[in-house]
């Protein structure tokens, strides 16, 4: 049952940007750097994803 008042979490592009410089350059696993910030493994593979396309 989910909680009616569950928000949303919004993050900045930069906060984005950062998390995944964490994988790409500087050789954290995306494992380890979805647990620091409390952000969903799928959801930073999906930004690193779209974020090393550009």
């Amino acid at each position: 049952m989910k909680n009616e008042e569950q928000v949303r979490r919004k993050f900045s592009k930069e906060f984005k940007q950062d998390a995944v410089k964490m994988v790409t350059e500087k050789g954290h696993s995306i494992a380890e750097v979805a647990k620091n910030p409390g952000v969903n493994y799928s959801l930073l593979c999906r930004w690193k994803k779209e974020l090393t396309v550009l």
